[in-house]
Order: structure tokens, then C-alpha cells, then sequence
């Protein structure tokens, strides 16, 4: 019991543990005398009592640790459309919206989104978001630093109103540099990341298939005079890869 009371970010003692079953008996033999319960009942009240204590305090804790979670999951919304409303860049409305929290679970969350955002580690992830992000041949069509950032916020807490909210802060920024970006994780641990895009056919979790139109060829800020065009990168373990060495043939070939 106390382990899980640990788990929702709580301390709790071995020593206010006795306290508390001292008070639940002493409780329970006044209820027993007021009934005039014989010796019988002073018994049957007090296993019960014993046996019933735990989980009454584990449920007491884990209503305040899901209305702390629901309090942070406001709070998190309202300071977040409001830094971004401001800056119109996520990451600096993660890194503003962090200060704002105590230490935590919501802040310990916000944190590793922005070291993602920054070093794109994929190690920092915990069992959970390893799996979602395990899938073959998911298309992103945003930035994928950001989007995967902010669905390590959505797996820790699951909520329509923060899910939407990051759906309209990818949208609105959409990568003033690259322009629309999209992600597709092959099998064999390749992704394959197509900048400059327009007309963008593919959504967040869609299969693609080969041969498959994910995308027109558009503009960037980057590259302004070369009208449009596309950028194309191929990531092998996370690493960056020359297409042309990869596949053996050349860019026009590709």
C-alpha cells in the first residue's frame, strides 16, 4: 500500500500508518460500545476495520493524486495558450509553462518534452511512448520533433481538451524554415522525412504503402528563390544517411 501511495507522489509513513489504525479501532470499539455489541462484535469490527484500512487510504490518496492531475491539466491548458499566444513558438511556451509548476509529475513531463525538442534523444522516453512511437510506416505530417515532444505530454495525461489544444499549436507554427513536414517510419528502423510540402494528403497515424501521393512539392522560407521543390532525408537508426549510398541509385532515380 505504501508503495503505491509512492507511486501517486505522496509520502507515507510506517509510523502514520499504525497511527492510523489505532484511530480506525479506537473508532470502531466506540461504535461497537455505543451498540452495545457483545464481545463477538467488538471482534467482527475490528477485522473488519483492519482489513478495510488499506484500501480506504489508498483510494483517499489516488482521489487526490487524480484531482491533482486534473488541476495540473488545466492549469497546463490556460498557461499554455497563453505563452503561446504570446511567442507562437512551442517550445518556448513548454519551456515558460514549465516555471510555473512545482516539482512533479506535469512539470518532470513538460521538462523531458522540451530536452526532446532540443536533442531529440529518442532514449529519454519511457516504456509507454517507446511503443506508440514503435509503429512501422506512420506518417507525421508536421514537424516531427514537436509532435512527438507534445505526445509525451498526451500519454502522461490523456485529455481531448490538451490534445486538441497541440493539433492547433502544430498547425499555427507548421515550421516557418522547412515549411510542412512529413515523417514516414519504414520497417528495418528507417524513417524517411519530406520537407517544402503543400497539399498535404496523409494525416498523424495513417499506412502509407510505396507509390503511394503523400504530398506536392511547395515553398520555404529557407530556400525562397528555388520556387517549388523538395527536401528529402533518410534516417537509419537515427542517424542520417546518404539516399544515394542507401539504395544505390541516384537522386533523379529516387
Amino acid at each position: 500500500m505504501i508503495g503505491e501511495i509512492e507511486h501517486y507522489g505522496y509520502v507515507y509513513s510506517v509510523k502514520k500508518l499504525v497511527l492510523t489504525y489505532v484511530l480506525m479501532l479506537a473508532s470502531g470499539i466506540i461504535a461497537a460500545y455505543l451498540f452495545r455489541l457483545h464481545l463477538a462484535g467488538y471482534i467482527a469490527i475490528s477485522v473488519y476495520l483492519l482489513l478495510i484500512t488499506p484500501k480506504l487510504i489508498a483510494q483517499a490518496y489516488k482521489t487526490m493524486y487524480e484531482q491533482r492531475r486534473f488541476s495540473d491539466a488545466s492549469k497546463y491548458i490556460e498557461k499554455m495558450l497563453y505563452y503561446f499566444k504570446a511567442h507562437n513558438k512551442i517550445i518556448t511556451a513548454l519551456s515558460d509553462a514549465s516555471l510555473i509548476f512545482p516539482e512533479g509529475e506535469m512539470k518532470d513531463t513538460i521538462l523531458q518534452a522540451v530536452d526532446y525538442i532540443y536533442n531529440q534523444d529518442d532514449s529519454i522516453f519511457d516504456k509507454e511512448t517507446r511503443e506508440y512511437f514503435k509503429n512501422d510506416f506512420t506518417a507525421t505530417s508536421t514537424r516531427t520533433v514537436e509532435e512527438k515532444a507534445l505526445k509525451i505530454i498526451e500519454l502522461k495525461f490523456p485529455n481531448k481538451r490538451i490534445k486538441r489544444m497541440h493539433s492547433f499549436f502544430i498547425k499555427v507554427e507548421e515550421n516557418d524554415i522547412l515549411g510542412v513536414i512529413v515523417e514516414i517510419r519504414h520497417t528495418n528502423d528507417l524513417i524517411s522525412i519530406y520537407q517544402s510540402l503543400k497539399d498535404v494528403s496523409v494525416k498523424v497515424d495513417d499506412k502509407v504503402v510505396q507509390g503511394q501521393i503523400i504530398a506536392k512539392s511547395g515553398t520555404s522560407n529557407i530556400n525562397k528563390e528555388l520556387g517549388n521543390h523538395l527536401h528529402f532525408e533518410l534516417y537509419y537508426k537515427g542517424k542520417i544517411v546518404n539516399p544515394e549510398e542507401y539504395y544505390n541509385k541516384s537522386i533523379d532515380e529516387l
